[in-house]
């Protein structure tokens, strides 16, 4: 299964931006620690990320990555993101419905999934979770607003989502006290990466009989509509392994992409340098 949270980070400088983070194993019939389940869309204000079964999963997400680039308005972001949430549902709905099997366990989706982006006709940022009704058979929104406290929007999907949900709890109120996390916090007191640090501890703990595991998965949409995938040092910077979406950076491979330290959050670029490197980003 997965690991799987979204929610919207406040950097130190006040900037806001959406992050979405999954661990990388795919479990059945053996183990893959390497399996993308974040997933950059054409359109660049929007990321889609599951959890769950694969067989139908993987297709469905190629469909509506295709369907989105045969549409200029729709891939250029012209069309807002919630009309285009609209549309995927739809998308969803109608590939769903195509699909037969004889197998019961089958006619009931093992999988979430969660649809992130920014929506420049509301000036905020969605996060969504697409879920599959058995009564209706149908796929529906589920839009998140705020959970824990008023640090912001956030969401979990997957079968470790309740343990991360009570790490988080746990680690905010250690760091805010129990006023923050339940009574609501004050403005300032926004969500920074400690829901990736929970998906991190996890991680770095997790055996070979769990059902999540890998190194951390990045993406992040700005409030200048792009989104970019992070690669990170795992599983610490002093190993000197760098992954990115869920696999490891090859020798021969030369990478455009921030590369994150899991502990001190800061970023390095192999091509570029940081001028605020007091500050994080």
């Amino acid at each position: 299964m997965t690991i799987v949270a979204a929610w919207v980070r406040t950097s130190k400088r006040g900037a806001e931006e959406l992050i979405v983070c999954s661990d990388s194993r795919l479990n059945g019939g053996g183990i893959l620690d390497c399996a993308p389940k974040t997933f950059q869309l054409p359109r660049k204000d929007s990321v889609l990320a599951f959890c769950g079964d694969t067989f139908l999963a993987y297709p469905l997400l190629l469909q509506m990555s295709q369907a989105i680039n045969s549409h200029t308005p729709m891939r250029d972001g012209v069309i807002d993101y919630i009309p285009f949430r609209t549309y995927t549902v739809k998308l969803l709905n109608t590939l769903f419905s195509s699909f037969e099997t004889y197998i019961d366990e089958f006619k009931k989706p093992n999988y979430d999934f969660l649809l992130c982006g920014y929506s420049w006709f509301k000036k905020e940022f969605c996060i969504d979770r697409l879920v599959f009704m058995p009564n209706s058979k149908k796929f529906e929104v589920h839009s998140i607003q705020k959970e824990i406290g008023e640090f912001g929007k956030i969401a979990f999907i997957g079968d470790k989502s309740r343990e991360a949900r009570d790490n988080l709890y746990r680690l905010l109120r250690a760091r805010h006290g129990d006023a923050s996390v339940i009574k609501g916090a004050p403005l300032f007191k926004r969500y920074d990466m400690e829901p990736f640090e929970v998906i991190r501890d996890m991680l770095r703990t997790a055996e070979l009989n769990s059902t999540i595991g890998g190194a951390p998965q990045l993406l992040s949409i700005c409030q200048h509509m792009t989104s970019r995938h992070l690669a990170i040092h795992w599983p610490n910077k002093n190993d000197g392994k760098v992954f990115l979406s869920g696999r490891p950076v090859f020798d021969f491979e030369n990478i455009d992409s921030w590369i994150l330290d899991p502990d001190t959050f800061q970023k390095t670029h192999k091509h570029l340098t940081r001028h605020d490197k007091g500050n994080q980003q």
